[in-house]
């Protein structure tokens, strides 16, 4: 088989090896879980060319969220400088488009079901892949269904901020108009960028094409229902780059993805994308080539597969190539631990070779790292191979052999920390080749502290000599104009190239400071990688570490011989750009101490850098994450500084219920139940149906017309064809049709006619007309029998032999058998045939026409005689005559046109209630209600306890209400919302106006139906004394104790300051419409500011409800007793009260600054960008809302405002912090651009 290599997919060639000989066992192979991983690096942006100088280029940014997990991938403009345009982001994110997409009829999931590719549903899934899943219901929720997300639905699943998981570690892949990136929820995702197939299918630009679930990983997909999924809970899935090659095999073009899993598992997988935009979900489950993982045949030594793949031509035998993919073995190799080089088969999957280093790991299994691949004589056919391990070697493999069991592995260095990213492997001008690489590791947490000292190097592979040169970096500043730079020069000690020298350098980096994620690489005789640092800067409010860009003589370690970077940024390279030893007018420094060759980029991660070029000059360009969460608020919970009490008081009551007809709504169209008129109706949102009421919905037609046609032409069929004259339907309207038929004649004729009928054969003959159809069956009897002479079975038998002849009839049908009788003649003689004895016999005889003879001779009785056999043939046909008769039926076809029509009936709850004595009051007390549930306030129509609300005293819609507020001025701080308006301070309620309204059912009166709202909050400072608008310096929310709140309803000692009602808590009264105003009283005489109540005699007539609400202060004292004050201490201490689970729905308010909602009581998320703001608006269930803008700032800092909305009360905080949102950066402008993008050596 002939196989060319048309295109090459092209990746960053990169390394990292060190040494550290003071502490070796530090940078041994310690077994590691990658589960723990940190985040370490991030992957470089994909973009639509690497050549910007057009101006027209877009670059495509993969993010995560640490808060919530979720991901996006944004397409933004890159200008011909190379500066990304934030405010024209192209998608809005791809997670919306994927939220957006129905997840059973927009997008196509596939995956393995063994040897094939399936679709992701549960009845092309085997047995033990929907064992691993539980149910169909959870196969959904993997899909994208959010219905049930807790709370909504069956409250089944964590509910998500965005479907689309975190990106962290797999770089996006721009191929043919379509963007490949791995993520954490379990998928390769394929989007549309401007792939003309995808957008006739309706997927527009950021939409997912389709997507592919590595069946390695359905086992693990439970582990995206763990609630909460914080870090600790944060699994891996696809989490590792791909490669992609097309290729002519056998003379077909074919096109490649292949890829791993990172931490998210031991596997490999290829996806066929030589058709790129699928036709159906099915169409995508065939582009499932193969997959592999530890428990495939050939790869027991197959570990965690980090690195990123290569494809290439391998030579299998003399002569024959083969298309393969090439790649390290990864880590946690549970085999035999050593570190190993697999190539396996492009096309299958099958293992061609796996070259073993035989080296097992230290203190853990070793495992081999992302191999750079070499063709030294450009004929598409790898030679070479060099990787690093865990371990710190550096191995060459040798493919050129034609037998692959011959291909062998070389140890070249070794630098005895990890090398964990592949090396730039270069040709060394005086022969063999240059690998550069560095050293480092983020696997565990306690990689994140270790301050070791790694190494960049440089390793010449065919060196006479075997020395090790070393250079060393030195930080200083450059200043241009007003901004200082962080830079760092390096020595530029010579290189000995006699067998004599070195064979070998290396360039410590600064303690702690170490390379990762694979995109280094060799340009213009520079080593160009990126290094982090997390053990310095470290900052929990914001980003922490150091990250740098660092360019190194690559035959050296040294600097390069003149600057090559454009500190100054005037487009132009020279001694400007050197560094001077004084500023702003000093002398330049000559030589390598003037040039920078590193310079500090950020702080967070950063990715390896990407190569591009400009209209004027080059740059590399390199994406950023913070990687930490916007910090979290003070651990305290509810209102700060203490607690409040929270009490309900109602009489007991007797109740019956039933449902009642509330009102009958129509909408156009078919929307039957579950379906309803609700959204469909002209103006959606008519009408609703409110929590407890039930709606039955049916459809129908608005018959505008009927037509009627001949035949059988029942929906979804119609008559439309069929009648005369044809019609069509209008636009907007419908048809249903019916079918009814009669009995018609019925016809016999002979034979069996069963299939075609008896119209031809009928006397006379009949036609079937439109819309008549018949059914037919034949009976059979015996008719004659005849006989005649001879054997005439066949054909006519005996019609023309019988005595007289006869006719077969139409519809009879004969049977005819032949039957034999023998008789024998003698005579004296011979006469054996030819003759007989028919003429010596005595008598003589003659054969009749249905006779034969046979005569032998032999002596009878001393006689010699010829003795002749007569044989009498006879033929017996019987016959059957058949007839056939049809029955017919003449149908008809009704068509009823109109419009669709839905006719939908509510019902609500309706409860007539006796209460009793108030004597027998049912009391509620809620002790520290804001630590337990974590609010500010109560929600009395939907509180946190659901036997407290309103609805269980008031439990029919026809029980008209009024609501006073007692107290008031004793707790200025409270604000209050009633009757779905914004919250006012409870102060200004107007109690006065509710009493002039006494008696009037359409003033300030309320049913449980129509209150929409009736809640109590505080701000989060409400115990903290100032003067809260009433003139007086109080605490916020009165302070007393619970006995004198809640005591018996008669006791005096319920009489607080100024003898005010329930010693002074703020109290709401729920009182009866019509309570004549001789019923109620000031709650302290002379003065509206306490409010009025009803009066205590008059509590069984007029009072319904009662709520209290005070702040229970530590110090133990009541109201009424000396001693006590408005202002007292707050208590600091943080609550240890231990939390409450929350009635389901519950919709208490809450401020939101010191704690985030739970993700389940999230009910949408939507993000805008508008240039450098970016606004998330989290809208919470009962209509909460956390609005949070992002303003990113000149200095590379960010402006965080979170205001949040409960109740219609508006709060607010704003920090100024580091950038905690992806971005890609520029690193400054270069010179000598000779390649860009995906570097290899191929380019260099």
């Amino acid at each position: 088989m002939t196989t060319t290599f048309r295109q090459f997919g092209l990746r960053c060639a990169l390394s990292l090896l060190s040494l550290l000989l003071a502490a070796p066992a530090a940078f041994a192979a310690v077994s590691f879980n990658p589960e723990l991983q940190t985040v370490g690096y991030v992957v470089q942006p994909a973009l639509s060319s690497y050549d910007l100088s057009s101006g027209a280029e877009t670059s495509y940014q993969t993010t995560y969220n640490r808060e919530f997990w979720y991901g996006n991938v944004y397409s933004y403009p890159i200008s011909d400088r190379g500066i990304i345009n934030y405010a024209v982001e192209d998608w809005n994110g791809a997670a919306d488009h994927i939220d957006a997409q129905n997840y059973d009829t927009s997008r196509w999931i596939v995956t393995k079901n063994g040897a094939s590719g399936a679709r992701f549903r549960w009845a092309s899934l085997s047995a033990s892949q929907t064992t691993a899943l539980g149910t169909e219901y959870y196969l959904n929720y993997i899909r994208g269904d959010r219905t049930n997300e807790k709370p909504n639905g069956l409250n089944l699943y964590r509910a998500r901020v965005k479907v689309l998981g975190d990106v962290m570690h797999s770089r996006p892949y721009l191929i043919d108009g379509l963007l490949y990136f791995g993520a954490n929820d379990g998928m390769v995702h394929v989007l549309n960028v401007n792939n003309a197939a995808a957008t006739a299918l309706g997927r527009e630009g950021g939409d997912e094409v389709y997507a592919y679930i590595p069946s390695m990983l359905i086992s693990k997909l439970t582990r995206l229902n763990v609630d909460p999924y914080n870090a600790a809970a944060h699994a891996y899935f696809v989490d590792a780059s791909m490669a992609y090659a097309q290729v002519t095999i056998g003379g077909v073009d074919r096109k490649f993805m292949v890829g791993g899993l990172g931490a998210g598992g031991k596997g490999l997988y290829c996806l066929e994308i030589t058709s790129p935009v699928p036709t159906s979900e099915s169409d995508a489950a065939s582009r499932a080539l193969w997959e592999i993982s530890n428990s495939s045949t050939g790869f027991t030594n197959l570990g965690f597969t980090y690195n990123t793949p290569s494809i290439m031509n391998v030579q299998t035998s003399s002569g024959v190539f083969t298309p393969a993919v090439i790649v390290g073995n990864g880590y946690v190799n549970s085999g035999n631990g050593h570190a190993v080089l697999y190539v396996i088969n492009l096309e299958t999957g099958v293992r061609i070779a796996e070259i073993d280093t035989g080296l097992a790991g230290v203190g853990g299994p070793n495992g081999l790292a992302t191999p750079t691949v070499l063709d030294l004589n450009g004929d598409d056919i790898a030679d070479y191979a060099y990787a690093g391990d865990i371990d710190g070697k550096m191995w060459k493999f040798d493919l050129t052999n034609a037998s692959p069991g011959a291909w062998t592995a070389t140890q070249v260095y070794d630098a005895g920390q990890a090398i964990t990213t592949a090396p730039a492997v270069t040709v060394h001008p005086k022969g063999g080749v240059m690998v550069n690489f560095a050293t480092g590791r983020m696997f565990t947490p306690a990689d994140k502290t270790d301050n070791a000292i790694h190494y960049a190097y440089g390793v010449w592979v065919g060196a006479p000599g075997t020395g090790l040169l070393n250079q060393a970096f030195t930080e200083t500043t450059y200043v241009s104009g007003v901004t200082t730079y962080r830079v760092r020069t390096v020595t530029n000690t010579p290189f000995d190239y006699t067998a004599a020298g070195h064979n070998a350098w290396r360039t410590p980096l600064p303690a702690g400071e170490r390379v990762l994620g694979d995109g280094t690489y060799v340009q213009s005789g520079r080593y160009v990688f990126n290094s982090t640092n997390p053990t310095v800067n470290i900052n929990p409010s914001g980003a922490s570490g150091e990250n740098w860009k660092s360019e190194l003589d690559y035959l050296t370690g040294g600097a390069y011989y003149r600057p090559f970077n454009d500190m100054n940024s005037d487009l132009v390279i020279n001694d400007y750009d050197r560094l001077r030893d004084s500023y702003p007018d000093g002398p330049f420094i000559a030589g390598a101490p003037g040039i920078p060759v590193s310079k500090y980029l950020d702080s967070g991660v950063v990715s390896q850098p990407v190569l591009v070029d400009l209209k004027v000059l080059n740059t590399t360009l390199y994406t950023r994450n913070p990687d930490y969460v916007i910090p979290a608020p003070p651990p305290d919970r509810g209102v700060s500084g203490g607690h409040f009490d929270w009490d309900s008081h109602w009489p007991p009551q007797t109740c019956s219920s039933s449902m009642v007809v509330d009102g009958t709504y129509t909408c156009d169209g078919s929307h039957p139940s579950p379906d309803s008129c609700i959204t469909n109706s002209p103006s959606p949102g008519d009408y609703t149906v409110p929590t407890g009421y039930t709606e039955a919905c049916v459809s129908g037609l608005l018959i505008s017309s009927t037509q009627v046609c001949p035949g059988q032409h029942k929906s979804p069929d119609s008559c439309a064809t069929y009648s005369s004259p044809t019609y069509s339907v209008p636009v907007g309207s419908s048809e249903t049709c019916t079918e009814a038929s009669t009995n018609g004649p019925t016809y016999d004729c002979p034979g069996d006619r069963v299939a075609a009928g008896c119209q031809t054969y009928d006397t006379p003959p009949y036609t079937l007309a439109v819309g008549t159809t018949q059914t037919c069956t034949k009976a059979s009897v015996a008719g004659p029998s005849y006989n005649c002479p001879g054997n005439h079975t066949t054909g006519t038998g005996c019609a023309d032999y019988d005595t007289p002849t006869y006719t077969l009839p139409d519809g009879r049908a004969q049977t005819c058998t032949a039957s034999t009788a023998t008789s024998t003649k003698t005579c004296t003689g011979d006469h054996r045939s030819p003759g007989s004895c028919q003429t010596f016999a005595s008598p003589i005889y003659t054969l009749a026409s249905n006779q034969t003879e046979s005569c032998v001779y032999a002596k009878v009785s001393g006689v010699w005689k010829t003795t002749c056999t007569i044989t009498t043939t006879t033929t017996n046909c019987t016959t059957v005559d058949t007839t056939t008769t049809c029955l017919t039926k003449n149908w008809t076809t009704t068509c009823n046109i109109g419009a669709p029509q839905t006719t939908c009936t509510v019902k609500r709850p309706d409860t007539t209630c006796v209460a009793g004595a108030w004597a027998s009051e049912v009391d509620t007390h809620t002790h520290e209600y804001d630590d337990k549930f974590d609010v500010t306030g109560v929600n009395m129509l939907n509180g946190s306890i659901a036997g407290t609300n309103l609805g269980n005293v008031i439990k029919s819609t026809a029980v008209k209400f009024k609501v006073l507020v007692v107290n008031a001025t004793l707790s200025p701080a409270a604000k209050l919302s009633i009757g779905g308006n914004p919250y006012i301070k409870v102060i200004d309620y107007d109690n006065q106006a509710v009493v002039d309204s006494l008696g009037n059912a359409s003033v300030l009166t309320y049913t449980i139906a129509d209150i929409n709202s009736l809640m109590v909050n505080l701000p989060l400072l409400a115990f903290e004394s100032r003067d809260w608008g009433t003139g007086v310096v109080r605490a916020g929310l009165i302070p007393t104790q619970t006995g004198c709140v809640k005591g018996a309803y008669d006791a005096a000692k319920q009489d607080g300051i100024l003898g005010t009602w329930r010693n002074g808590a703020l109290t709401f009264q729920i009182i009866k419409y019509n309570t004549p105003a001789a019923n109620v009283e000031l709650n302290v005489a002379g003065d509206l500011r306490y409010g009025y109540r009803v009066k205590k005699t008059s509590r069984d007539a007029s009072l319904i409800a009662e709520y209290t609400i005070f702040w229970h202060h530590e110090n133990g004292m009541c109201s009424d007793v000396a001693g006590w004050v408005v202002n007292p201490p707050e208590d600091t201490a943080i609550s240890t009260t231990a939390a409450s689970t929350p009635s389901p729905g519950a919709a208490d308010p809450n401020d939101g600054s010191f704690t985030a909602r739970p993700a389940d009581d999230i009910e949408s998320v939507v993000t805008t960008i508008v240039e450098n703001v970016t606004t998330t608006v989290i809208t919470y269930v009962g209509g909460d809302l956390r609005t949070t803008t992002v303003t990113r700032n000149s200095d590379n800092t960010i402006t965080i405002t979170i205001e949040t909305v409960t109740g219609g009360v508006t709060d607010s905080t704003t920090t100024t912090t580091e950038n905690s949102d992806g971005s890609v950066n520029l690193t400054g402008l270069e010179a000598d651009s000779v390649g860009s993008g995906r570097i290899s050596w191929q380019e260099i």
